[in-house]
């Protein structure tokens, strides 16, 4: 199996830790950035398989990190996933029109769930 690499742009330490121990026991890479211009640069200097983006984080909203990455030529083919508890009407939609592949809700879904929803996007 490939070594794949997920970047997770999220500002809450539990659940960065969370993930990390889940998707690590499966293989796979998990890097983390705890604001929206750190994960912009992640995604830019490590070229992931897949980004989990939150939309709330402390220096810009995950939607305009979203649009950085479409817009960029290195990044724009990059798979992302807004993966948030922002519960706001059209949140969805405007994700998927924003080039996301889906919106997660954190609170929907369990780390062994997202598990297997990631590597569904890794092939």
């Amino acid at each position: 199996m490939k070594n794949y690499k997920i970047v997770l742009v999220e500002d809450d330490e539990v659940t960065i830790r969370m993930y990390g121990l889940q998707f690590e026991a499966a293989g796979l890479k998990l890097l983390s950035a705890s604001t929206g211009s750190e994960g912009f640069a992640l995604i830019k200097k490590e070229k992931p398989d897949l980004v989990l983006l939150d939309i709330k984080l402390p220096d810009m909203e995950g939607f305009e990190v979203l649009k950085k990455i479409k817009a960029d030529a290195q990044t724009k083919a990059t798979k992302v996933i807004i993966f948030s508890n922002t519960q706001k009407t059209g949140n969805s939609e405007k994700a998927l029109r924003l080039g996301a592949e889906e919106f997660v809700m954190k609170t929907k879904v369990l780390p062994n769930e997202m598990l297997v929803k990631v590597k569904g996007y890794l092939v």
